[in-house]
């Protein structure tokens, strides 16, 4: 009824502090408030659903082209990563967790021989 994903772009902002007054309404349990909120909304506020006006075929063509650049964004996106040199090796190990086990405690014994160069260098 009031649900942010379900309501015109118009009245998104509205439906979403309605939604938050909801769920906190209910995880308090105050079912008193919960009642009201669900009297305002048939009493008050008609939201027109987005599903209800998507029949204007104008509209559908715009949602459609928005989800197309939204998805060539991510194909664009994806492709990068797949490209990237981190992912060429991380691809090709068998075991994650050995490699950076042991890259850690390569890390870790770098991070000691230094420490002792540190302490033998006089300032």
């Amino acid at each position: 009824m009031c649900h942010p994903d379900t309501v015109n772009e118009d009245r998104k902002e509205e439906a979403t502090n309605i939604f938050k007054e909801l769920n906190e309404a209910y995880s308090m349990n105050n079912l008193n408030k919960v009642k009201e909120i669900l009297n305002n909304l048939e009493q008050d506020i008609q939201f027109n659903m987005a599903s209800d006006s998507l029949n204007d075929s104008e509209l559908l063509k715009l949602k459609i082209n928005d989800i197309r650049k939204k998805l060539n964004i991510l194909q664009n996106e994806l492709d990068t990563l797949i490209n990237s040199d981190t992912y060429k090796i991380l691809s090709h190990i068998d075991n994650l967790d050995y490699y950076f086990n042991n890259l850690k405690q390569d890390f870790e014994d770098e991070l000691k021989q230094l420490n002792k160069q540190i302490k033998i260098t006089p300032l």
